[in-house]
């Protein structure tokens, strides 16, 4: 017998989102497709930043308004290196600015997902807020 898997995939999408949202109070993840500007952060990180969930724009630009400016340069030169396409991944240690105004220490990983020949690039990132403990 065969399956065949059939739903609304945008719905599936929003709930895995949100259920990542839900597994970790101090990592957020942000994804953005590179072609269209439309970025999405997770609900914790729109809670604790005070970012929009949802907005269509210059990613780097945006982000960089929460990176402390003595961090900036680092954090766009890796920005730089996934959108020339020198790197896949980045890895980079800075200070962001919740929405309470206060600086915390993050580590931003993330890798660059070229899809296929179909699909847009998507920089996918998990920041991690080393101010805040997990409940367990």
């Amino acid at each position: 017998m065969r399956f065949v898997l059939k739903t609304d995939m945008s719905k599936l999408d929003s709930r895995i989102f949100d259920g990542i949202s839900a597994i970790s109070d101090r990592r957020y993840i942000v994804v953005t497709d590179l072609k269209n500007g439309s970025t999405r952060f997770t609900k914790n990180a729109v809670e604790y930043f005070g970012v929009v969930s949802e907005y269509e724009g210059d990613f780097a630009e945006y982000i960089a308004g929460l990176v402390h400016s003595n961090d900036l340069n680092d954090f766009m030169r890796e920005l730089a290196n996934i959108y020339s396409g020198k790197r896949r991944k980045i890895l980079v240690d800075c200070r962001l600015k919740n929405k309470y105004g206060e600086y915390v220490v993050c580590t931003i990983r993330g890798i660059l997902d070229n899809g296929d020949m179909n699909d847009n690039d998507l920089l996918i990132l998990s920041i991690e807020n080393h101010s805040i403990s997990d409940n367990i």
